[in-house]
C-alpha cells in the first residue's frame, strides 16, 4: 500500500507548515503597514486642507490691503500733479 508524502516524510509537512506560519505573518505585518500608511496619509492630507485654508485667508487679506491701498496712490498721484 502506497504512504502519501506526507506520512512519509513529516519533516516536510513540518516545512509546509512553517512557510505557511511565515507567509500569514508577512501578511499580517503588510495590513499593519498599510494601515500605518493609511493613517499617514489621512493626517498629510488634512494638513493639506489646514495650509490651503490658511492660503486662502492669506490671498484675501492681500487683495483687500491691495483695494485699500489703491485709492490712496491716485490720491496722493493727484496731489503731486497739482
Amino acid at each position: 500500500m502506497p504512504t502519501s508524502t506526507a506520512d512519509s516524510n513529516p519533516s516536510g509537512s513540518r516545512g509546509e507548515l512553517g512557510a505557511g506560519i511565515a507567509a500569514i505573518k508577512r501578511i499580517i505585518l503588510l495590513e499593519d503597514r498599510i494601515r500605518t500608511l493609511s493613517e499617514q496619509s489621512e493626517r498629510l492630507m488634512d494638513t493639506c486642507r489646514d495650509l490651503d485654508r490658511r492660503l486662502i485667508r492669506l490671498e484675501a487679506k492681500f487683495e483687500l490691503l491691495e483695494r485699500m491701498a489703491a485709492p490712496r496712490r491716485r490720491s496722493l498721484r493727484e496731489k503731486s500733479e497739482q
